[in-house]
């Protein structure tokens, strides 16, 4: 869907795509190759976005004796009752 959405609104994208449609590619192959590509784009960037985010300070340990729990309320998972 971004591959799709990027091919029709972002020039940078055209152009790439363009490149690969003068290599001989199929549209199919085209949009396979830009899956791809925005898959290593995004994988460059998610590093750098992280950094930004995390804490310069480190979080205070909580106070001994503590304890945190979290339930959700599913309640048991798989089968928790006998058929008979």
């Amino acid at each position: 869907m971004i591959a799709v959405c990027r091919l029709r609104y972002c020039q940078r994208t055209r152009t790439y795509a363009q490149r690969r449609l003068a290599d001989g590619k199929t549209k199919r192959e085209i949009i396979r190759c830009l899956k791809r590509y925005i898959a290593r784009e995004l994988f460059h960037t998610l590093p750098a976005d992280l950094a930004d985010l995390s804490p310069t300070t480190p979080p205070s340990p909580d106070p001994p004796g503590i304890a945190v729990s979290i339930n959700c309320g599913a309640g048991p998972i798989g089968r928790s009752r006998r058929r008979t």
